[in-house]
């Protein structure tokens, strides 16, 4: 399972916007072939209960 630490994020977009932008990130994630999907599905409904 894929472990993600979300901090602030100011650095990141001063360097590089299209790199460090949310859209960007979580758009890469979900494209990701080798991702375990229903883990990371079920780890997400948790965090959002």
């Amino acid at each position: 399972m894929r472990e993600v630490i979300v901090v602030g994020n100011g650095l990141g977009m001063a360097l590089s916007p299209d790199d460090y932008s949310l859209t960007n990130a979580l758009t890469a994630s979900w494209a990701d072939k080798e991702a375990d999907r229903q883990s990371e599905a079920a780890y997400i409904a948790l965090l959002a209960a």
